[in-house]
């Protein structure tokens, strides 16, 4: 009796790696063509010749919109060259997003147009910049049952430099049309729960100790100044001994000043806290307690 041979498990495989890849190219194709359509109607909704840019796509994962290479005209001024911009997520129903999440990559400044003086050249050929690229991400989320603005991050960066990165929630916010209009007039009526600010460093710090070393009548090095700066630290640290919320941040601030890596300030309220509510404590230190505050370094 003859025996028969089932397929080859290898050839199995190949094929259905093989179905893998042509829908892989499938799915990158039909996508494409419709990101880079919905682009194209946005683009063209824009002034004529505003913006232009390079290519749109999607990545299969996240399903992220990337558009490359963006020109930014503006009449009698230079253009504005963008390296990317990437849409994770965005309310397209609304005139005012509910929720968003956008970064913007690689935003070339001009640096001719900082040089607006010899002052401020000198400034920023000490610093030690030839070119800067700046980096934009907004990311929040606004539920209007439960009057809350979620912003999981507001940040801003520079590259050789650093970056600052807000994070909060705001609850009593009946519009987000009229939030800017709400903390004017009536701050009282807002809360605000978990807040941090947080930078992280990026070889600012140090230029900046060698920029205040060359500018200061001793002209010193990075290193002298440094060492000059921790060092009158020092002594108000040992004043403030008995204060102790001032000696925890200046404490912190030495840490960050002796190793530049990272440093947050935050506030975790065991209850969303009001100003009405913060108004009526007796003290700083009472004030500070009822935020939970916290500076944590590195």
């Amino acid at each position: 009796m003859s025996q028969k041979k089932g397929v080859p498990v290898q050839i199995i495989r190949l094929s259905i790696l093989g179905v893998l890849v042509v829908g892989y190219i499938a799915f990158k194709v039909v996508t494409g063509n419709i990101v880079e359509s919905k682009v194209n109607k946005l683009v063209s909704e824009l002034p004529k010749g505003l913006v232009t840019y390079e290519s749109a796509s999607m990545d299969l994962l996240g399903f992220a919109v990337h558009i490359d290479n963006l020109v930014i005209s503006m009449p009698n001024q230079k253009d504005t060259y963008i390296d990317e911009i990437i849409i994770s997520d965005i309310d397209t129903d609304n005139n005012v997003p509910q929720y968003a999440d956008i970064e913007i990559s690689g935003i070339n400044v001009d640096m001719d147009a900082l040089r607006v003086n010899k002052q401020m050249s000198k400034m920023i050929d000490t610093l030690g910049y030839q070119q800067l690229k700046s980096n934009i991400a907004v990311n929040y989320t606004f539920d209007k049952d439960k009057k809350m603005l979620d912003i999981k991050g507001v940040s801003f960066g520079m590259d050789d430099a650093g970056e600052l990165t807000f994070k909060t929630k705001i609850l009593g916010v009946k519009s987000l049309k009229t939030i800017a209009n709400t903390l004017q007039r009536n701050p009282s009526a807002l809360e605000i729960d978990a807040t941090s600010l947080t930078y992280d460093d990026d070889s600012l710090t140090e230029r900046l100790y060698k920029l205040a070393g060359q500018n200061n009548r001793k002209k010193q090095s990075a290193d002298e100044f440094k060492a000059e700066l921790i060092s009158e630290l020092d002594k108000e640290i040992k004043k403030a001994k008995s204060k102790k919320f001032e000696k925890e941040v200046l404490e912190a601030m030495r840490e960050y000043l002796q190793n530049p890596k990272s440093f947050e300030v935050s506030i975790s309220p065991d209850n969303p806290i009001s100003m009405k509510t913060a108004n009526k404590t007796k003290s700083k230190e009472e004030f500070l307690e009822l935020l939970n505050f916290e500076v944590s370094v590195n």
